[in-house]
């Protein structure tokens, strides 16, 4: 299953990446919209956030051989 996924997930460009990413910040916007109480957090705490969420695939991605 794994191989499997792992073989789709090469045959993506540059283009579909980037795609997927904003269709995602879509997304959140949605969710914002239902839930204002959302945009109510500090942005101290989502950048918090943020960067935790990023520290692995940023490890990866420089540091990791």
């Amino acid at each position: 299953m794994l191989e499997d996924l792992n073989k789709r997930t090469q045959r993506l460009s540059v283009v579909d990446i980037g795609l997927l990413k904003w269709c995602m910040i879509v997304i959140g916007l949605i969710v914002a919209k239902f839930f204002p109480e959302l945009l109510q957090v500090s942005y101290i705490k989502l950048i918090a956030i943020a960067v935790i969420l990023g520290m692995k695939p940023l490890y990866v991605f420089w540091i990791k051989k």
